[in-house]
């Protein structure tokens, strides 16, 4: 009688424990669907901001890497310096700089440094990173060299880049039209000096001996 007993008990026990085994697996999986649901809607939210906020971005600053008209394409291809600079202005800037009238100077600065950046290998050749695309003010970008020195406006007027630079001067740093002196020498630059920096008005001392 005894043995019956234990194995009723026994019955009953395993029996509510599978239930509530079972509960809980059900459970756990509602909130992982429920959490993968929640990860696909913001994601999508995420990617349709980004996606504006690109577009948005590349009206703005597409006029700044114009040449002969055909600026377009340089934002169609990934791996071009422009495309990188907009995509990283538009998704990648921690500084998030609103997109507004107010702070187009901003931005086109901003952009422009990217530009520079990405055109003079700063994502592998560079020996010192020196802030630059930092979530800090690009008047902020130095270290034993870099953005020497910004105006009240925070214009940059003194850049100084000693720091294995390759790849060419991009011609969008012509709309850096405050900036006074340019020291890109002892560096591995190839390519020639674009035209349009002739438009640079207040430069008036530019180094770029020593490279290739």
């Amino acid at each position: 009688g005894s043995i019956l007993i234990l194995g009723l008990v026994y019955f009953i026990l395993t029996t509510f424990l599978h239930k509530d085994d079972a509960l809980d697996e059900y459970l756990r999986k509602v909130k992982e669907e429920n959490e993968a649901i929640a990860r696909r809607e913001t994601l999508v939210q995420q990617t349709k901001y980004s996606v504006d906020r690109f577009k948005r971005m590349q009206q703005i600053l597409q006029p700044i890497s114009d040449s002969d008209g055909y600026s377009y394409q340089v934002f169609m291809h990934v791996d071009t310096p422009q495309f990188k600079a907009l995509n990283w202005i538009s998704n990648l800037d921690l500084m998030r700089i609103e997109i507004t009238n107010n702070n187009k100077q901003h931005l086109v600065q901003r952009y422009v440094l990217a530009v520079l950046y990405y055109s003079t290998g700063g994502e592998s050749d560079w020996a010192r990173q020196m802030n630059w695309l930092s979530s800090s003010h690009e008047c902020d970008w130095n270290d034993d060299g870099g953005i020497r020195e910004c105006d009240d406006e925070k214009r940059v007027v003194d850049i100084a880049l000693f720091n294995n630079l390759t790849g060419t001067i991009p011609h969008e740093i012509s709309h850096l039209d405050q900036l006074k002196k340019l020291y890109m020498s002892r560096n591995s630059l190839t390519g020639t000096i674009p035209t349009s920096m002739k438009q640079m008005q207040e430069l008036t001392y530019i180094s770029l001996n020593d490279n290739k």
